[in-house]
This record gives C-alpha cells, sequence and structure tokens, in this order.
C-alpha cells in the first residue's frame, strides 16, 4: 500500500518533468536560431578580416610602386611608369587576401603629353572575379585647407602618388555552410602612397579629393 508521503511527492515529480520537458522543447526550437547568428557573426568577422588583408596588400603594393617611381624620377613618356607598375603588380601578388594572392592589373595605358602624361589606362577599379583593380600614377598636391590631392592627370614634378584599389569577392561562410548559393561578399578597399622627392620620404596619405581625368572627379 502506497504511504501517504509517496502520494504527496508525485504531483511535484511531475511538475518537475513538466518543466525539464518544456525547457528541451524550448532548446530544441532555438537550436536553429542560435545557429543562424553564430553563422552571421562569423561571416562578419570574414568580411573584417578579408578588408584588413586587401588593405595591407594594397598599402604594400601602393608604396612599393611609388618609391620605385619616385626614386627612378623618370620624366614622361612611354612606358615610363612601366618599372614602378611591375613593382607593385609583383607586391601584389606576394600578399593574399583570405588564402589568394591578390591579382590587380598594372593599368599601363598609352602615353599622351597632355591629356595622359602618367599613362594610365583606366581611373576607376576594373572589376570582376577573381580578384580585380589597378594603379593609378599621379601627382600629389595639397589645396588651401590642407586637403591632399591626388591628381591622375598631371604628371609630377617633386610628389609622386600612386593610388591601389581592388575588390575582390569573399564567399558565404553562412551560405556554404547551409547549402544556399548565395553570391559573395564585395570587399573593396582604396590607399594611396606619396613619394616626397625632396626629403626622400615615402609614406601613406589621406586623399581629400581624387582627380581622374581633367575636369573630372571623384571622392
Amino acid at each position: 500500500m502506497m504511504s501517504m508521503d509517496c502520494i504527496r511527492r508525485l504531483p511535484v515529480r511531475s511538475r518537475h518533468c513538466r518543466r525539464d520537458g518544456a525547457a528541451t522543447l524550448w532548446i530544441l526550437l532555438s537550436l536553429p536560431a542560435l545557429l543562424v547568428v553564430l553563422l552571421i557573426v562569423v561571416d562578419v568577422g570574414n568580411v573584417w578580416v578579408a578588408r584588413a588583408e586587401l588593405e595591407n596588400a594594397l598599402e604594400a603594393t601602393a608604396l612599393a610602386a611609388v618609391r620605385e617611381w619616385g626614386t627612378a624620377s623618370p620624366a614622361p613618356g612611354t612606358n615610363a611608369t612601366n618599372p614602378a607598375r611591375a613593382r607593385g603588380l609583383a607586391l601584389a601578388a606576394a600578399n593574399h587576401v583570405r588564402g589568394a594572392a591578390l591579382a590587380i592589373d598594372m593599368n599601363q595605358g598609352t602615353f599622351q603629353a597632355t591629356n595622359n602624361p602618367n599613362e594610365n589606362r583606366l581611373c576607376d577599379p576594373a572589376l570582376g572575379p577573381p580578384a580585380a583593380g589597378n594603379l593609378v600614377f599621379g601627382t600629389i598636391s595639397v589645396n588651401g585647407m590642407g586637403g591632399i590631392i591626388h591628381d591622375a592627370s598631371n604628371a609630377p614634378t617633386d610628389m609622386y602618388g600612386v593610388r591601389a584599389q581592388a575588390s575582390v569577392p569573399v564567399a558565404s561562410l553562412a551560405g556554404s555552410f547551409l547549402g544556399l548559393g548565395s553570391n559573395p561578399y564585395a570587399v573593396g578597399a582604396t590607399v594611396t602612397a606619396l613619394y616626397d622627392a625632396n626629403a626622400g620620404q615615402t609614406r601613406l596619405v589621406r586623399v581629400a579629393q581624387y582627380i581622374c581625368a581633367p575636369g573630372n572627379g571623384a571622392d
């Protein structure tokens, strides 16, 4: 015969079972949402790292190219910027973004004394997989408010500037994990390096105005 003590315990145990079951059900229902949040956090982190790697690669590229150009100080002419562009291209290929070598275009165009003294083929970055970008050569000057101008339409005399720009696709880890055919993220960056021939110094600069061609500006 069941004791009164056991009879009193049964409802308490039943309530405990119901609470445990509800907690387990809540956890099971929340797992998909928690997994999605975790994958989004991982994706954001992956894109952030990719952008940092891209900026580091472009900084090395621009610094190497402008130093090569400025120290040689070639007179404007056909293939005058070729060695510097080749140097920048080599530095880009030596750097990796998410495990892939950064591939950019030397962007060497046809020399024209008036319209294209720096032999740039394009001023804006060329887009497309697996990685795309280019080097834009120009002169550096300072405006009346102290802001730095990178002018691709004029040849430098003592202030050389190289703009390295690129856009790379970064795969979505969340999309890959979930088996979704999502498009990759487009991660882009632009940096400008200066060579001061008077001081013999090379450094990165923050550009206030970018002049792509005579009469056209950006940034």
